[in-house]
């Protein structure tokens, strides 16, 4: 996948052309810190002790699943005080969603936006309290892939 390929070749750097890095390296963390959600902590949310090696299927596991804090996502549906949005109100609240997560969405395209929007909720005709964390996550990786491939 893009995402895999991506993410390898930072991984590569940060790694030094090694098979792991350490939990505890700055530059690791850093990276985790910005691709994850606002309060990721890599020293307790990767398992192991601080200097325990992170490998590049750990690194990209932990990119995938800490996208968006769960926390988070299940306070704005709840905010939105609704059990399913449809299909039409989903575009906007995922665009409402991302902003709160930080993640730069100014400066899309209506279609750009709309294509990013349709891929987070494919398959959907509505989306539930249950369906709306993989909706958010998925949305903010597509959102830091497409940052990434932009530098």
């Amino acid at each position: 996948s893009v995402e895999e390929a991506v993410y390898s070749s930072v991984f590569a750097q940060l790694a030094g052309g090694q098979a792991s890095v350490r939990k505890n390296d700055k530059k690791l963390g850093d990276f985790l810190a910005e691709h994850t959600f606002p309060g990721f902590d890599a020293s307790t949310a990767l398992p192991g002790g601080a200097s325990s090696p992170v490998t590049l299927e750990g690194f990209l596991l932990a990119l995938a699943t800490n996208a968006a804090d769960p926390e988070q996502a299940i306070m704005f549906f709840v905010g939105l005080e609704t059990e399913a949005l449809s299909k039409a109100a989903v575009g906007q609240a995922l665009l409402s969603y991302a902003k709160l997560a930080g993640c730069h969405v100014d400066g899309f395209a209506v279609p750009v936006w709309e294509k990013i929007a349709s891929r987070a909720t494919q398959g959907a005709e509505s989306i539930s309290f249950d369906a709306w964390g993989d909706c958010c996550t998925c949305l903010l990786r597509i959102l830091r892939l497409k940052k990434m491939c932009n530098h």
